[in-house]
């Protein structure tokens, strides 16, 4: 199954050990357990992502005499307002169940010995937590959610994106998690730059950034980790033969991918002078200084939005082995323990993420893995007679031939006047989601051998071909001893 951790996860794991140590000064008191009912809907609007911690537990939910109701525990390291709401409003409109939140804030601890932040999966299984959110199934096992999909009356298969699907799959090919919005991570180029590439592989981008016009891979302080870790997640099958057990890192794509993260990547930001800073490397992105751009695609209008900015752009994609990639990166996930003796109706809280009620209200900064709302904000594009966004001053507009005066300051990437799209527009925004792709695991330990030889490269004057040998080596008798 593709792997996708989501960036607040990240920033909590990172944090743990500041928080150990507050804990440790005021004191801690237990928040694990929090009930839904405690939180108030807001009615058309949206609150801010809620940690674990931050309201005092409250677990006593209200029970008619008369009713036999049955809690469900919703489990998770943090909680979307999306989930907040939507537990008010199962609890509100369910007679026989009610959820209940459970944070896992409680289960991470500072392990001094490695220096990392640690999740007690085995207290996570003893809370018997019937609905889990975000990808725990590699600790945690959960139910095949093709089966509920199958026998659902009102959702089949088919009303998803079948790349979208497969993204979340396990290696089994069971469903064990699902997303009911994504977002693509994609890189763009000139159109005039792009057909001097041809095709977006390691040695080709090489090339042409050894031309004298172009001077930098990537805006925007893209680091030499990204390069490597996108080559390996997307081109791991060609750089490891599992079914042989062989290495093959020996080879001009690995060499190039290599002299291409060793290439300067923008400036760091800070937030001291960040517009500034964004608009002029915009701006030298459009000088064809800068031979391509990453972005990530959360609606079909943002397409539209950077091409009406910056102009003739294609949609080149990550570089790999092969070309161009779009990577599917899946939001927030929901799956369902496979012990849990009330599975049925735990997908009777998952499944209003997926039916167009739920949708219509929280899919704003997203792409519906529904192919049908998809198609829906396609159409509205297309028949909208404008779609007008509130724009500065400084970002000015030719309404007859979508023209822009790009004046170097990128918070207006978002900020423009869309007009109705055409047939052919529709079908570029199709082609980038349909032709998305997921990315691959690899082994942590071919993974760490890696990463250490490729600091070693980046850091001395070793050549890119010394490190891709001593990379076959170490790989191959890594292999060798399995």
């Amino acid at each position: 199954m593709g792997k996708y951790i989501k960036a607040s996860v990240l920033l909590l794991l990172a944090a743990i050990p500041v928080i150990v140590v507050l804990m440790l000064i005021f004191g801690y008191e237990d928040t694990s357990e929090i009930d839904s009912n405690y939180y108030n809907e807001v009615d058309g609007g949206y609150i801010d992502d809620i940690g674990y911690g931050d309201f005092e537990a409250e677990t006593e939910i209200a029970n008619s005499s008369d009713l036999q109701v049955t809690t469900l525990t919703l489990g998770g390291l943090w909680f979307s307002s999306a989930i907040h709401n939507e537990v008010v409003r199962f609890n509100s409109e369910n007679e026989y169940y009610q959820i209940r939140l459970s944070s896992f804030g409680a289960y991470i601890y500072y392990d001094p010995i490695t220096g990392t932040s640690v999740i007690d999966y085995d207290a996570i299984a003893r809370k018997n937590v019937d609905i889990f959110v975000d990808n725990m199934e590699t600790q945690i096992a959960l139910a095949d959610l093709y089966s509920f999909i199958d026998a659902d009356v009102q959702l089949s298969r088919e009303d998803f994106f079948p790349n979208v699907l497969e993204a979340l799959e396990a290696a089994d090919g069971t469903l064990p998690i699902i997303s009911h919005t994504f977002t693509i991570e994609t890189m763009i180029s000139s159109r005039e730059i792009a057909e001097q590439v041809g095709t977006f592989n390691f040695s080709n981008v090489l090339n042409q950034l050894n031309q004298p016009t172009t001077s930098r891979f990537a805006n925007f302080g893209l680091t030499w980790e990204f390069i490597i870790d996108r080559a390996l997640h997307l081109c791991g099958n060609y750089f490891l033969d599992e079914e042989n057990n062989r290495a093959n890192f020996i080879n001009n794509e690995f060499i190039s991918a290599l002299e291409i993260a060793a290439q300067p990547h923008g400036v760091d930001l800070d937030m001291i002078g960040v517009v500034s800073v964004l608009g002029t490397e915009w701006e030298r992105f459009q000088q064809g200084d800068v031979l391509m751009n990453l972005l990530w695609v959360s609606s079909p209008e943002q397409i539209l939005r950077y091409q009406a900015i910056l102009g003739d752009i294609v949609f080149a994609g990550i570089p790999t082995v092969t070309g161009g990639a779009h990577i599917i990166r899946p939001q927030m996930g929901l799956g369902i323990n496979a012990y849990s003796p009330h599975q049925e109706a735990a997908w009777s809280f998952v499944r209003r993420f997926l039916l167009q009620t739920y949708s219509d209200r929280y899919i704003h900064n997203a792409l519906p893995i529904r192919i049908d709302l998809f198609e829906a904000l396609i159409a509205e594009l297309m028949t909208a007679d404008i779609l007008e966004r509130v724009a500065s001053s400084s970002l000015r507009w030719s309404s007859s031939s979508r023209r822009r005066d790009w004046s170097g300051a990128y918070t207006h990437i978002h900020t423009t006047f869309m007009y109705a799209i055409t047939e052919d527009e529709a079908a570029q925004i199709r082609e980038i989601v349909e032709n998305a792709v997921q990315t691959a695991s690899i082994d942590g330990c071919i993974h760490s051998i890696i990463h250490e030889e490729t600091t070693i490269f980046i850091e001395t004057n070793r050549s890119a071909e010394e490190t891709a040998r001593v990379i076959q080596e170490r790989v191959q008798e890594l292999l060798d001893r399995r």
